[in-house]
């Protein structure tokens, strides 16, 4: 793919510089260089052209508009012919048309670049333009200008054909060695084993952790002792949930840690040469990376999910009457007058409002106390009447006899 970027870049840059030149002789076979000395503008030093004068320095502003292997009357002849030549430059057999510059747009400079691109064309993004300066800069244009004669369009045609080719053919595959295989197979193996363990653990949490939480925590709210801090049930009810997520993920990261470990020792070198033996090392390979692929996306699926506040729903929030013992308002020695006349005082601060349970609680013993002193003089007067009916009953049989 570079190697075929790099050709259609070059024979743009050729075609373009035909484009510019003059018609060369046939019989044209060497490279003339053009003279380095600004002397040579316009005509050899000391010598004259008519109608052009030799200059010591190029004006700045010129740039070379096109090279010939000429004298220098064709280079003059030409130079008048061409309405934007201003001079012209000889030396080493051949001359360069100077002009102005055409204005042309300067195109925008690409900031990225596909993804397909080689690394050296991302490293070409941004960067300076390296300096030439101006006999550089002519004495490349006149190579390349030199080098177009040789090659024809048949010959274009056939280069482009063959780097097409080359491009459009597939590139040939090794096959794999076993034994380097191997180990990354088995790296493979447990990475997969790792990714289904964990997505598995984490959708068993999923399903069965908000209600065995929502329980534990109605649980332990209810039963409070009394003691507890007022109003604290809120800080013990996220604290519970916490701790329960934390449990959870040791528990989780014990148990794919430990049947990981028993898949190594039991079945990972089994596994690995079966796959091997059945489908090849490089259909092999191919399915194990198609199927760890397959594991990460469905592991990053899930693997966001965590234990919450937001998991639970209302439970999240602790109710005003969750403790039958505690408080469950911190204001509830504020409330403590209000026991004796609203029932939902007494129901949200238990501990508070448990003197009212002390004064039932004792006048339930004052009645009971009461009928028990109530149930003693009844027996007593009872056995009273049946002695003086006994004693009667003795009279009358006495009298009888």
């Amino acid at each position: 793919m570079v190697a075929s970027r790099y050709l259609q870049l070059t024979l743009l840059a050729v075609v373009a510089v035909h484009s510019l030149a003059l018609e060369q002789p046939s019989d044209a076979t060497e490279i003339h260089a053009l003279g380095d000395t600004a002397g040579e503008y316009t005509g050899v030093r000391g010598k004259r052209v008519e109608g052009f004068a030799p200059s010591a320095v190029i004006p700045k502003g010129l740039v070379v508009l096109r090279w010939a292997q000429s004298s220098k009357e064709q280079c003059s002849e030409a130079c008048n012919e061409d309405s934007k030549c201003v001079g012209f430059k000889y030396g080493g057999g051949g001359c360069a048309i100077m002009g102005h510059p055409s204005e042309m747009p300067t195109p925008k400079r690409l900031k990225d670049l596909p993804a397909d691109q080689s690394p050296e064309f991302k490293k070409m993004v941004g960067a300076k333009d390296k300096f030439y300066n101006r006999d550089q800069k002519d004495m490349a244009k006149a190579l390349l200008t030199s080098m177009i004669p040789k090659m024809s369009s048949s010959d274009l045609e056939k280069t482009q054909e063959d780097a097409a080719r080359k491009e459009a053919a597939p590139i040939p595959t090794t096959p794999r060695d076993p034994k380097k295989a191997a180990p990354r197979a088995r790296k493979q193996l447990i990475r997969i084993a790792e990714y289904n363990l964990k997505r598995k653990y984490l959708l068993q949490a999923q399903k069965n952790l908000p209600a065995k939480v929502k329980k534990d925590i109605a649980t332990e709210l209810r039963e409070l002792p009394g003691d507890t801090k007022p109003g604290s049930q809120q800080q013990l009810l996220n604290e519970k949930i916490r701790s329960e997520w934390i449990a959870t993920k040791t528990a989780m990261r014990d148990g794919v840690r430990d049947k990981v470990e028993a898949f190594k020792r039991d079945k990972l070198d089994i596994l690995q040469l079966k796959l091997f033996k059945d489908l090849g090392v490089d259909d092999a390979m191919r399915q194990l990376n198609a199927q760890e692929e397959k594991a990460a996306d469905a592991f990053q699926a899930v693997s966001a999910w965590k234990l919450g506040r937001e998991n639970l729903g209302n439970d999240a929030i602790a109710s005003s009457t969750a403790s039958l013992k505690a408080d469950n308002l911190p204001n509830c020695d504020e409330l403590k007058p209000m026991c004796k006349k609203d029932i939902r005082i007494r129901r949200q601060c238990p501990h508070s409002c448990r003197f009212l349970q002390d004064e039932k609680q004792e006048a339930v013993d004052r009645l009971v106390e009461a009928e028990k002193s109530i149930a003693k003089r009844r027996e007593r007067k009872a056995a009273k009447e049946n002695k003086e009916y006994d004693v009667r009953e003795d009279r009358l049989l006495g009298q009888k006899n």
